[in-house]
């Protein structure tokens, strides 16, 4: 909290500090989901082609 005794350039600062802070934490955010996403396409991706692998074993058997 910025304190009623501060100046117009002191509370224009710490407003300018909490807007950053939001949209780095917004960013942060934003790039786990991204990095949780990747991670969830690479397992389906394992699951598919282990599956597509065992099927092509089953063909040349």
């Amino acid at each position: 909290m910025v304190p009623r005794e501060a100046s117009e350039r002191e509370r224009q600062s710490a407003a300018r500090d909490l807007t950053i802070f939001d949209l780095s934490g917004g960013l942060m955010a934003a790039i786990a989901q991204r990095d949780r996403l990747v991670w969830q396409c690479q397992v389906v991706e394992s699951q598919i082609s282990t599956k597509i692998r065992s099927s092509v074993q089953f063909l040349y058997i």
